[in-house]
């Protein structure tokens, strides 16, 4: 059950990269992951900052199991005005990764509804790669966002 909370407990640390975001704009991301309650879960605090310090993107955002002893994600952020819950589905690692980890808010198919998916990637020289993809009510859902970034020395 904890499979992916175990492997992401070996990324706890900062990180940095640059992105593109879904207005094809350039960012400089900033991630960290935090341990929570004895390795229970994880924190993750993104920021997505433009050129001209302009903060495109902001998060603090939970990983734990649920009561149904399934993993959730969930994330408040400057983007949506919710706290979002986002379940874990299996999915086969990206070209190169060592493990991907995708959590749905919603169905990518129910064009009725917002839907997105948060991905997290991990990488075999220590690199995590931290992507959204999502659709609204009646659009289009694709990738819109992400960048992968280095631990921060």
């Amino acid at each position: 059950m904890n499979g992916p909370i175990q492997q992401l407990q070996k990324y706890v640390g900062k990180f940095l990269g640059n992105g593109i975001n879904h207005e094809n704009e350039s960012f400089l991301g900033e991630l960290e992951i935090k341990p929570m309650i004895n390795a229970k879960g994880l924190m993750i605090s993104f920021c997505a900052t433009g050129k001209d310090e302009t903060i495109f993107h902001q998060e603090e955002t939970i990983i734990a199991p649920t009561e149904t002893e399934n993993i959730a994600l969930w994330t408040l952020n400057s983007n949506v005005p919710y706290f979002y819950k986002h379940d874990y589905v299996f999915s086969e690692p990206v070209e190169g990764a060592t493990a991907t980890f995708k959590f749905y808010h919603n169905k990518p198919e129910d064009l009725q509804s917002f839907r997105e998916e948060i991905a997290i990637d991990l990488w075999p020289d220590g690199n995590i790669s931290y992507r959204y993809s999502w659709g609204m009510p009646g659009g289009d859902y694709k990738e819109r966002s992400g960048l992968r970034l280095a631990r921060k020395s």
